[in-house]
């Protein structure tokens, strides 16, 4: 189906055989990606000829050329996000988000890193903590809050 929003899947004129077909598809398309927004966004969109127009009109309106003040922002985010009182397990998520969003802007770095190790220390480091949280919370009476890093101490 990417041919459709990559524009090689063009219309057969309007008198051939395979237009009520291809019509058809490109009407299935368009409510994919029109059901994929949310109500505001797809009002800006919904009158796309095809699913190519939509696809086009959705990827020009939202590239970003220059996206070095987001990369710092969220590279501030990174090291500014605390755990404070919560749980290992919710702070890792809301860094490993953080994280993710970073390394979407810099995919072929990332699948760089990647291939040299299959899997992320960061990651590591995450199921090492949780397992012992989870060795130590029938002992110490807690749920999941067992493990804490106190910054005083780092």
């Amino acid at each position: 189906m990417t041919s459709w929003i990559n524009g090689k899947k063009h219309a057969p004129s309007s008198d051939a055989a395979a237009y009520a077909e291809w019509k058809e598809d490109n009407c299935l398309v368009q409510s994919w990606l029109l059901n994929s927004m949310t109500k505001p966004v797809r009002a800006l969109f919904e009158h796309g000829d095809t699913a190519f127009d939509i696809w086009e009109a959705a990827r020009k309106t939202y590239t970003v050329t220059q996206n070095s003040s987001w990369l710092f922002q969220l590279r501030r985010q990174s090291i500014l996000t605390c755990q404070n009182d919560e749980s290992v397990k919710v702070f890792y998520e809301k860094l490993h988000a953080v994280w993710q969003k970073i390394d979407c802007m810099h995919p072929h770095e990332f699948n760089r890193i990647l291939a040299l190790c299959p899997v992320s220390p960061s990651l590591e480091a995450y199921v090492m903590v949780m397992e012992e949280d989870t060795r130590q919370s029938p002992i110490l009476g807690r749920g999941s809050m067992a493990l804490k890093v106190d910054p005083a101490r780092q």
